[in-house]
């Protein structure tokens, strides 16, 4: 916002022709660090003061966020920890009660909802959400495309409705390592990457550029034993399931405390590492913040001795326009107060 001066054209003049005026008001800005003071005119000076207020606002944003998520994660490490101990105190070879394992469950499923939350900063595998990551998606189970076959095979798979296609030669007898490499050479046209995970199905990850590929339904069709009478195959790629969610599923599909225990204590790890990053941005966060806050200190004091030697020099200036231009410095600087309270 910028406040105007209401004096008369010729008093600006008369400002301007004073060589003993000082006509300049001290601003910074506190952008990239740079702790050094500038001198600006007065309406550069107020955008200098807004572009402050502006960036501490915005780091106090950050901060009050980066927070939450530090609450978050220790909340729900320590329900893991409660249920760790719950679980510890029943023997491995001991059966979990249907009642025991109903709470279970209930309690797991609290905190995959607070993990899921929109604003806990943690993504489906329960890391660290992070802007422009990368999105990672995996094949049904029942979809087998890298397994050595008797014969030869080619398959098309549309993707989405973006119209790009892949297609995979996959000759017989050709190992399943050989099936693998082809198909991550086809897929590497569209950008995105394949690997196998440890339950040996395929994963596919993509830049947030092309995620868009991964989220749509694809269309699988083509000619050998793994597109059954060449009907055309629709294939929705799900996200990876998360330590909590494979807890859950130990607990649905009771099996052993150790199992249990042994899924609780990958959530911790993965949490470890989140709490870890969260704090490291809490005190870069703050560092930024503070090194603002001192810098508005250092500037505002300049500032206030720049105005106070304006003030000085026009009150020992013989000249009969000195009285109005210290009334509208004074009116500028209580605009300024005013706009900052209001």
């Amino acid at each position: 916002m910028l406040v105007q001066s209401s004096e008369k054209p010729t008093q600006v003049e008369s400002i301007k022709t004073t060589s003993t005026t000082a006509h300049t008001q001290l601003g910074k800005v506190a952008t990239n660090d740079d702790s050094q003071a500038k001198s600006y005119p007065p309406e550069q000076g107020q955008v200098a003061i807004l572009s402050r207020w502006a960036k501490k606002g915005q780091l106090s944003q950050a901060l009050a966020q980066v927070e939450h998520r530090e609450v978050t994660i220790k909340q729900i490490y320590s329900s893991l920890e409660k249920l760790a101990k719950q679980l510890k105190s029943m023997s491995n070879t001991d059966a979990i009660s249907p009642l025991n394992s109903h709470s279970m469950s209930q309690q797991i499923t609290q905190l995959q909802q607070q993990a899921k939350a929109p604003n806990s900063g943690l993504n489906s595998q329960l890391k660290m959400a992070q802007a422009n990551s990368q999105e990672v998606r995996q094949l049904n189970s029942k979809v087998d495309l890298i397994s050595e076959r008797p014969h030869d095979e080619n398959v098309q798979l549309l993707l989405g409705r973006s119209g790009k296609a892949v297609h995979i030669k996959l000759p017989a007898e050709q190992s399943e390592a050989q099936n693998l490499n082809t198909v991550i050479a086809a897929f590497a046209k569209h950008n995105i990457k394949v690997e196998v995970n440890r339950q040996n199905r395929l994963v596919f990850s993509a830049s947030a550029e092309h995620s868009d590929l991964l989220k749509e339904a694809w269309v699988m069709t083509g000619q050998g034993v793994r597109v059954a009478a060449g009907n055309p195959i629709s294939l929705q790629l799900s996200e990876l399931d998360s330590p909590l969610d494979q807890l859950a599923d130990s607990v649905k599909k009771q099996q052993d405390v150790a199992a249990h225990l042994e899924f609780i204590k990958q959530a911790q790890r993965q949490l470890k590492v989140n709490l870890l990053q969260i704090q490291a941005q809490h005190r870069e966060l703050s560092a930024q913040l503070q090194q603002i806050e001192k810098n508005t200190v250092q500037a505002d004091s300049q500032q206030i001795s720049l105005l106070s030697l304006s003030v000085k020099e026009k009150m020992m200036t013989p000249n009969v326009d000195n009285v109005a231009v210290i009334t509208a410095q004074a009116n500028m600087t209580r605009n300024m107060v005013k706009y900052a309270l209001t």
